[in-house]
């Protein structure tokens, strides 16, 4: 996991995507970061052995992606980046290494390219419920909540567990996340030929992502809800009445 600095709809942990297993470690100097310190033990020896890999078998993308999220850990990020590039090269719809590129991008700020890479990994794979997290991340820090929403509820339909803290942390802090939750719920095929009706319906949609119900935000949904169903109550009434006439 990549732990970033908590922004408004950004996210506190980044999941990247390792599909080949790393290879025994040698044990070497330690290799100093650009900023002097001195790279963590574990990953200095992991980093090692990666690179004695991909020497080997240089036209491995896989090998190129995990070198890459190791060289993340140790602090390289321009290094990280030309690996995640040369995978993509050798395997240009690789869902893994271009969804990686894409965290790396949204974690040095640069947050427009991160959108573009994201919207490349779900025309190879549409049902990537994280890069449609992301992407809601990308949105939201840019300003637009219609689409951080749209595709933060696209991910919980996706992924259903991405509401649980315990998955995805980043939910907690997430101000958006009661009306993606919703609209997530609200946009499935009704099943019932009713609605159910809920005398606080935002309570229990905080209660489903486990936080409290004390923003702005999720009062004004609050809000909407109760007129949501002051609406179905009297279009109910007025269905049972036009019955009875008839």
């Amino acid at each position: 996991m990549i732990t970033t600095a908590k922004k408004p709809g950004t996210a506190k942990t980044l999941p990247r995507v390792l599909p080949t297993a790393l290879a025994g470690c040698l044990l070497l100097a330690l290799l100093p970061s650009p900023s002097g310190a001195a790279i963590p033990a574990d990953v200095q020896r992991a980093l090692v052995a990666q690179r004695e890999l991909v020497e080997q078998r240089p036209h491995r993308p896989g090998l190129w992606n995990d070198l890459a999220n190791l060289l993340v850990l140790a602090g390289l990020p321009e290094e990280a980046e030309e690996a995640y590039r040369r995978s993509l090269e050798l395997e240009p719809d690789a869902v893994s290494a271009r969804y990686n590129l894409a965290l790396l991008q949204q974690e040095t700020g640069q947050t427009n390219k991160s959108k573009r890479t994201l919207k490349q990994v779900l025309k190879t794979s549409p049902d990537h419920a994280w890069s449609h997290y992301h992407l809601g991340v990308a949105y939201a820090d840019t300003g637009n909540r219609n689409s951080a929403v749209k595709h933060y509820a696209n991910a919980v339909r996706l992924e259903p567990r991405l509401t649980d803290p315990a998955f995805n942390p980043h939910i907690l802090d997430n101000d958006l996340a009661p009306q993606a939750v919703l609209k997530a719920y609200s946009d499935l095929p009704a099943a019932e030929l009713a609605p159910r009706i809920y005398a606080n319906r935002a309570r229990v949609v905080q209660a489903m992502i486990g936080t409290e119900a004390s923003t702005e935000e999720t009062q004004k949904t609050a809000a909407q809800m109760r007129r949501d169903a002051r609406r179905e109550k009297r279009e109910s009434k007025k269905q049972r009445a036009d019955a009875d006439d008839g």
